[in-house]
């Protein structure tokens, strides 16, 4: 990851603040065509001269915007867009609060939680649709997993997905943001899947738990979580085994895969995402397979795989562990 000098790091917030708007409005899409400035001012009623400067400033600042003649163009498809709002809105609309205010975070991590915009982070998530972890799904499919607990489901796209496939399959999904709730529930919904796939807004803690039935609680077949375990690393791994023998106390025997990211890795997205751990008083996670089998066998856990996987930038693993009293 490249430095930047003070002015190119202030020219980027400057980006991210005007890109974020941009995607917030009609504009983003119809920029994914050549647009001039004046059809754009006209049509949403905008300053010409300010839209001019403001689409100028991003064309020479970012690799986004290009500009040919007095045309104006995003350098993107439909869902390349998505990748792109989906990015905004996480690391700027839901952490960005928390940044402006890092060093109360870290004089009390509730404020840092506190300071998470819940409905911009729901946004992120919405604006990918129905993307689904295809590792996690594959090897839930062949584990013929016909009843899953997805801890941390977002907008529920797994358990959606599952639904889908198989029409005997049953799902609970439990998220503590009332916004990613909403927009799983409305999804659901619509694909007529809402009877089969069961929401509950709590923080997948043992007490958020106890509110499932002891009935549908013995009926679980398996656990899931995805970018659900960093949020426990504000005191170390203490925390994080904690839960882990919290859920095998709930759920014994029974196989878990959770997916998340490596903390503490070089890549730009690695770091800003370590960055949003820091201010919303989640911690970073764990480094090292080394040190996440550590958790694991420390908490009771059987480790079955440890796989490493690399999305662009983004370095992330897949581990399948069995949970143990």
């Amino acid at each position: 990851m490249r430095r930047l000098s003070l002015l190119e790091s202030i020219a980027g917030s400057y980006s991210a603040e005007i890109l974020l708007a941009l995607c917030r409005s009609p504009l983003a899409t119809e920029l994914l065509e050549p647009c001039t400035a004046v059809c754009l001012a006209h049509r949403h009623r905008l300053s010409l001269l300010g839209l001019t400067h403001l689409l100028e400033y991003l064309a020479r600042s970012t690799d986004l915007l290009r500009k040919e003649g007095d045309h104006y163009q995003l350098r993107a498809t439909p869902a390349s867009l998505a990748a792109i709002r989906y990015q905004l809105e996480k690391f700027r609309g839901a952490y960005g609060p928390a940044v402006s205010a890092c060093l109360d975070s870290l004089r009390d991590e509730k404020l840092g939680r506190d300071r998470v915009d819940r409905e911009a982070l729901a946004s992120a998530f919405v604006a990918m649709g129905d993307s689904v972890n295809g590792e996690a799904l594959q090897a839930i499919q062949e584990a013929g997993i016909g009843f899953l607990l997805d801890l941390g489901c977002g907008p529920a796209s797994l358990l959606r997905e599952l639904a889908l496939r198989n029409h005997r399959f049953i799902g609970i999904g439990i998220d503590e943001n009332a916004a990613m709730c909403r927009a799983a529930r409305r999804r659901l919904r619509e694909l007529r899947v809402e009877k089969r796939v069961t929401i509950i807004h709590g923080d997948a803690t043992a007490g958020a738990l106890s509110r499932i039935s002891f009935g549908r609680k013995t009926r679980v077949e398996a656990l899931h979580g995805g970018s659900f375990l960093n949020a426990f690393f504000a005191r170390g791994e203490a925390g994080v085994i904690a839960v882990l023998k919290d859920l095998a106390g709930l759920f014994p025997g029974r196989s878990a895969w959770f997916v998340d990211y490596y903390g503490g890795r070089s890549s730009a997205v690695n770091m800003l995402q370590d960055v949003a751990q820091v201010v919303s008083g989640q911690g970073v996670p764990a480094a090292t397979r080394t040190a996440w089998s550590r958790i694991y066998r420390a908490a009771g856990c059987l480790v079955v795989s440890l796989k490493d996987y690399r999305s662009g930038p983004t370095e992330w693993f897949l581990h399948h562990v069995v949970l143990r009293k």
